[in-house]
């Protein structure tokens, strides 16, 4: 991963929607204040898809307590990881609903092989 800054390091367990609101009750963001980056790190790929156009990465991640995160990394569908590997991770959490389900997802900034 080359020099991205996060703010904290986390475990995707401790990610429950009432921590990302938390989070996000730090809005609005924009130049004065950023959103929140987080890097987790050994999280296993357990699905990996190029999505749209193909240029934007969809993943299932699971670090080793066994929670599972959705993510989306936009414009990075070249870089997409095999199943089974572990990668670190850099990304802010938000809260999406679909379909009536409300879930955390990772909106990924920058991933990498875990060394």
């Amino acid at each position: 991963m080359a020099a991205v800054t996060a703010d904290a390091a986390v475990d995707l367990l401790e990610l429950d929607e009432a921590a990302v609101r938390e989070l996000m009750a730090l809005a609005p963001f924009g130049q004065d204040n950023p959103a929140p980056r987080l890097v987790s790190h050994g999280l296993t790929v357990r699905g990996s898809r190029r999505v749209g156009d193909g240029s934007h990465l969809k993943l299932e991640l699971a670090d080793a307590s066994g929670a599972v995160r959705g993510a989306i990394g936009f414009g990075l569908g070249e870089r997409a990881p095999a199943l089974g590997a572990r990668v670190d991770v850099v990304f802010t959490p938000t809260v999406s609903t679909w379909q009536g389900r409300t879930r955390v997802e990772l909106e990924l900034h920058d991933l990498a092989p875990t060394a």
